[in-house]
């Protein structure tokens, strides 16, 4: 998923799934431990891994982030940098891109998002 953190309001596409969508306020409870997502700040694209993502969905990741920081450049002018989080290990520029952070907590998978 592609995430523009700058409008807070984006059409994402799931790694592991295809689907898209409108998320029209992106928070910590969107980042599902079985996928990745690309968040652009502006400045920097990150790739959020997820815990049990597998190995095909990380490389989609990367390379779909790769595809989209150059399309971002050869429209804007605008290079980014390119950042690898992992879930658990966010560092505080990735953290702030988010409303209130907080610890991971367990999931239900048929009422989380």
């Amino acid at each position: 998923a592609v995430v523009s953190t700058q409008s807070r309001e984006a059409v994402v596409s799931t790694q592991s799934t295809g689907e898209e969508f409108k998320w029209p306020d992106f928070c910590q409870d969107h980042l599902l431990d079985e996928d990745t997502m690309i968040l652009d700040s502006g400045t920097d694209v990150f790739v959020w891994i997820g815990e049990t993502s597998s190995e095909v969905v990380r490389k989609l990741a990367l390379k779909s982030a790769q595809l989209y920081m150059q399309h971002v450049q050869d429209v804007t002018g605008n290079p980014r940098k390119l950042a690898i989080v992992k879930r658990g290990k966010e560092n505080l520029k990735f953290i702030k891109l988010f409303h209130g952070w907080g610890q991971f907590r367990p999931r239900d998978k048929d009422t989380d998002p």
